[in-house]
């Protein structure tokens, strides 16, 4: 705000602050209005009332005519303050980068008398140019080559346009894309139709309106992809999209590929977020990162990890290392060697566990494997479930092989028959068809449809036969009570 006394003439005298507000308008004929507050005093006392108010604004400190008068009748002031919006004409015709000068007149309302000048006329400060700077005014109208930079090829421009919509900016640039540009940098290629770079080194966009936004030696080709930057990164599918980084490729159509180093996303809408070495060639599949990962299946995930792999349609992966997802619909959480291969199985994490029988359901734990259809192994080291519904609940080492049979768990147990049940202890065997065996030590029940409750080193290989407990007992007669 510029304030500046006037200086008094009859019995008028005012207070004045120019505000000029750089409000350019996008239409070049739209007039703009200045705004204006002043104090007016009249026989040294605040104004109150209506005032005719006269705005002449001039090209000189001293020719008598001014470029623009404005009239404001029934100037409402109270207690001396006034405020109004002087609109001398249209940006680049009043205000075309001149020095200007402003008297202001004044005159009670209806008054026949003349006008009263309050103080002669002030030179305008700088501020008001920011609506108009000087240079700018060159802008109006045609532009002359003379007023180009010499980056831009004189040769092609025309009366009002660009010749075939073409620009190029920088040096040593090869530009035959119709409508396309470059915007910068050196030795950059453009030759796809209605195509963008925007700079960088030795980039190539061939791409139908694609877009390379600059970079060194990178190269898009895909139809109306588009590539961020980075070092030596390559997108052609057609829709596809590359963020940047370095040496990563993305190639399936409507894919995309973050960043990260040496990636490649080449599933037809495939997504692959970053890391390095990774490759995402599933149709519909997604990769979040990490290193070394592969995602082949269509409609799969894998989200991070090391060295990981799912291959199964509609798979998941969740991370870890060395992890490897092939069947199809299945999950696998995460952890260190683990391997899910059958149909709709789930492998919870762990280390080294493998999944392999359809619908089967893996826990966790070391070493452990469920191959089985429809088994379930909870847990433990080492331990196997092979037979089809069967259940092992965990343990170390043991083993259960028969169809629809039970073994809780306990350390080097062994359930082959079917429909049995072993519940867990040291070292015990149960063979036998629909044979149940509690658990205990170095027990061993071979007869079908037999029972032995637990005890030490106790064995029942009768039919039918029952052996409650004990050491060293041996049931072998069909039917036998021990």
């Amino acid at each position: 705000m510029n304030v500046f006394p006037v200086a008094m003439r009859s019995s008028f005298f005012a207070t004045a602050a120019l505000l000029f507000v750089g409000l350019v308008s996008s239409a070049r004929a739209q007039t703009q209005a200045i705004p204006y507050q002043g104090k007016l005093f009249q026989d040294g006392r605040p104004a109150n009332g209506s005032y005719d108010l006269r705005y002449s604004l001039f090209n000189s400190a001293t020719l008598p005519t001014p470029v623009a008068t404005l009239d404001q009748a029934a100037q409402g002031v109270t207690n001396g303050f006034f405020s109004t919006a002087l609109d001398f004409g249209p940006l680049g015709v009043v205000w075309d980068g001149r020095d200007y000068w402003l008297e202001v007149l004044v005159r009670t309302n209806n008054s026949t008398a003349g006008f009263e000048s309050l103080g002669g006329r002030r030179a305008l400060l700088p501020v008001p140019y920011a609506l108009f700077a000087g240079k700018a005014g060159e802008l109006v109208g045609t532009v002359g080559n003379a007023k180009l930079a010499s980056g831009i090829d004189a040769g092609k421009i025309t009366t009002g346009d660009l010749a075939a919509a073409r620009l190029s900016v920088g040096t040593g640039h090869t530009l035959t894309g119709v409508g396309a540009s470059i915007a910068g940098g050196q030795q950059n290629t453009v030759s796809g139709d209605y195509s963008f770079l925007g700079g960088g080194f030795g980039n190539t966009n061939s791409g139908q309106g694609s877009f390379l936004g600059g970079g060194y030696g990178n190269t898009v080709s895909g139809v109306l992809s588009l590539l961020g930057g980075g070092d030596r990164n390559t997108v052609s599918g057609p829709y596809s999209f590359l963020g940047g980084g370095q040496l990563n490729t993305s190639s399936g159509n409507h894919s995309f590929l973050g960043a990260g180093a040496l990636n490649t996303a080449s599933g037809n809408e495939s997504f692959l977020g970053g890391g390095s070495d990774n490759t995402a060639s599933g149709g519909y599949s997604f990769l979040g990162g990490g290193y070394g990962n592969t995602n082949s299946g269509d409609y799969s995930f894998l989200g991070a990890g090391y060295g990981n792999t799912n291959g199964g349609y509609y798979s998941f992966l969740g991370g870890g290392s060395g992890n490897t997802a092939s069947g199809p619909g299945s999950f696998l959480g995460g952890g260190s060697g683990n391997t899910v291969s059958g149909y709709v199985s789930f492998l919870g994490g762990g280390e080294r566990n493998t999944a392999s029988g359809r619908y089967s359901f893996l826990g966790g734990g070391q070493v452990n494997t469920a191959s089985g259809n429809l088994s379930f192994l909870g847990g433990g080291y080492g331990n196997t479930n092979g037979g089809e519904y069967s259940f092992l609940g965990g343990g170390i080492g043991n083993t259960n092989s028969g169809d629809y049979s039970f073994l809780g768990g306990g350390y080097l147990n062994s359930n082959r028959g079917d429909y049995s049940f072993l519940g867990g202890g040291y070292l015990n065997t149960a063979s036998g068809e629909s044979s149940f065996l509690g658990g205990g030590d170095r027990n061993t029940v071979s007869g079908p449809y037999s029972f032995l409750g637990g005890g030490f080193g106790n064995t029942n290989s009768g039919q039918g036969s029952f052996l409650g407990a004990g050491a060293l007992n041996t049931a072998s007669g069909n039917k036998s009570f021990l």
